[in-house]
């Protein structure tokens, strides 16, 4: 991510900043709850099984006979695992996905609403924010080019740096706090106290001009 935003490809530093904020909220899930590495097998499981049954019903002519093979596999260990997670209330349990907005909210709302948000949907995801990233318009709007080079607008790379920093204070506390660093959590502490008050510290909502860009 950051050689990425080092040569000026801020779009696709901000793509990966974001799979990195996912793992960060994670991080502070396992280290507030225990249970949470079996949501995490659940969404493991889940995605693996849907996999191979879609490549089973769209395009089983593409494959050897093993390789089917290891499909089936695969199913037959995640309805393994979601058997063995019996039945609560009565009703067969199902394996569920990851609801990230609902874990962030829990345990750390900062990264997701600060973060998260921002990185989807101005990076990870195809969107007008996005799009224009790598459009040259005018002062009327108009669509002029397109923008191939770096992004030499220092906006982009200092929202970047600001993210990665944060992304990274918000993971190391509680890995402190789990493993008994009391000085080294309270010295992160003091660090994000300082870092609070350095100008442009968090990302912006609107971190480049929608104007011509050179």
């Amino acid at each position: 991510m950051l050689v990425l935003a080092e040569r000026g490809l801020i779009n696709d530093a901000r793509t990966v900043l974001r799979g990195g904020v996912e793992t960060a909220i994670a991080i502070n899930a396992l280290a507030r709850d225990p249970g949470f590495v079996a949501q995490i097998k659940d969404a493991h499981f889940r995605s693996r099984r849907t996999l191979a049954n879609k490549i089973k019903e769209n395009f089983a002519d593409s494959y050897t006979p093993d390789q089917l093979a290891n499909f089936d596999a695969e199913i037959a260990e995640a309805n393994a695992w979601e058997a063995a997670k019996g039945t609560p209330g009565g009703r067969k349990a199902e394996l569920t996905d990851i609801k990230w907005e609902q874990t962030a909210a829990r345990y750390s709302h900062e990264l997701y609403q600060l973060l998260y948000r921002s990185f989807s949907a101005d990076g990870a995801h195809f969107t007008l924010d996005a799009l224009q990233r790598v459009l040259v318009v005018d002062e009327k709007g108009r669509i002029t080019g397109l923008n191939v080079g770096p992004d030499s607008n220092g906006a982009g790379l200092i929202d970047v740096l600001s993210g990665a920093v944060l992304m990274f204070i918000w993971s190391a506390a509680p890995f402190a706090e789990i493993n008994g660093l009391t000085d080294d959590a309270a010295t992160i502490q003091a660090r994000v106290q300082e870092f609070e008050k350095l100008p442009n510290a968090f990302p912006t909502f609107a971190p480049f001009t929608r104007t011509a860009r050179g």
